[in-house]
């Protein structure tokens, strides 16, 4: 029987904005709003389009039963396994002309164009329950999963309109439309294989067709604005109020709706390499594509090595590309026992320590 321990993992990461920054507008917070993007705006380099992800899972317990003995291999001839944990997921796009509003940068004759500024997150409990089973004489392991989703949290903003800008200041319509719940249950499904092949390594886990439901608060805020300044503009969405320069209707209603889950593909490879006597240097490579849907993040790769330094401690250096920062560098790190492992690792995406743009960061145990 294997049991893996309560373990944790955070990925977090974006093109603009650096670990200070995020630090700095946090101390700016009090009563978190949707308009409270412009702080985060205010800060991302004029004329760029800002983009951030974020992934986080907490694994509470995870047990794998094995059934039967394999004659071929002597592994297990099928196993189950049952798993519970928690998982955030989050993805804000800020359009670079909501930039130039938020530092009031805009040139007269210049038109605002916010329909690119959107954000979205939620936090779901995960139980999945997993079926793996021996094909090809052994040397490929075939699993499929099925997972039960219960939406604990969910938010989700767009901004959209037209401002344009001239001498007297902006005129144009903006709309803002905020939802936020939860409640609702979900589901997901999963297909893996895995090679057990005694030199070359690879796996590829796919999961899809997944759903949250959830129930909750809409509230539509539409301004129309004349001669007004970016000040009126944010009052309006923030509070609703209407002055001499800006029109602002505010509109609230219930509602039931789901969120489609992206598809996940994670796939990884590894292959020794002898350079003489002793444990051999792995060579790997792993990838992640999150496609479709709201949260898309596109794809992931990284490379790396692997050596053990010490008998029951192997040590790997990665170098990652893709993602929002586009770049990343880190360090992984096991400790092995008989009955048990210890996992770590960081990576540290575009920059390092409050310079960085993003971290990876990983922490698990196991007992076998």
């Amino acid at each position: 029987m294997r049991i893996g321990l309560p373990s944790m993992e955070l990925d977090v990461d974006n093109n603009t904005l650096t670990l200070a920054d995020l630090v700095n507008v946090a101390a700016l917070l009090k009563d978190p709003q949707p308009t409270d993007i412009l702080l985060l705006a205010a800060r991302v380099p004029k004329g760029v389009n800002s983009v951030a992800t974020l992934q986080g899972r907490g694994q509470v317990l995870a047990l794998a039963w094995p059934f039967g003995i394999d004659p071929l291999t002597g592994s297990a001839a099928f196993s189950l396994g049952l798993s519970y944990g928690i998982e955030a997921r989050g993805l804000l796009n800020i359009g670079k002309d909501l930039v130039a509003l938020a530092q009031d940068g805009a040139q007269p004759g210049d038109v605002l164009v916010l329909d690119g500024t959107q954000g979205i997150g939620t936090v779901f409990d995960r139980l999945t329950l997993q079926a793996a089973l021996p094909i090809l004489d052994g040397l490929v392991v075939a699993g499929t999963e099925i997972s039960l989703l219960y939406t604990r949290f969910l938010a989700q903003a767009t901004l959209g309109g037209n401002l344009y800008y001239d001498a007297n200041g902006y005129d144009g319509m903006v709309g803002l439309e905020a939802v936020h719940g939860g409640g609702g249950f979900g589901y997901q499904l999963g297909l893996g294989l895995q090679t057990r092949l005694p030199t070359l390594g690879a796996g590829v886990r796919i999961r899809f067709l997944g759903r949250l439901s959830y129930a909750g608060e809409r509230t539509a805020v539409m301004m129309q604005a004349t001669d007004a300044t970016a000040l009126d503009i944010v009052d309006c969405l923030r509070n609703g109020t209407s002055n001499a320069q800006v029109s602002c209707v505010s509109q609230t209603n219930q509602v039931s709706e789901s969120l489609s889950l992206p598809t996940e593909v994670d796939a990884y490879a590894y292959y020794p390499l002898f350079l003489g006597e002793g444990d051999p240097v792995f060579l790997m490579a792993r990838a992640r594509g999150v496609l479709g849907g709201p949260l898309e993040e596109g794809w992931r790769i990284g490379l790396g090595a692997s050596y053990r330094v010490f008998p029951q401690v192997p040590m790997g250096v990665e170098v990652g590309l893709g993602g929002p920062s586009g770049f990343a560098l880190g360090l992984r790190v096991g400790w092995e026992w008989p009955g048990a492992e210890l996992r770590f690792g960081l990576l540290q995406r575009g920059g390092f320590v409050l310079g960085a743009r993003g971290t990876e960061f990983q922490l698990a145990a196991v007992l076998k």
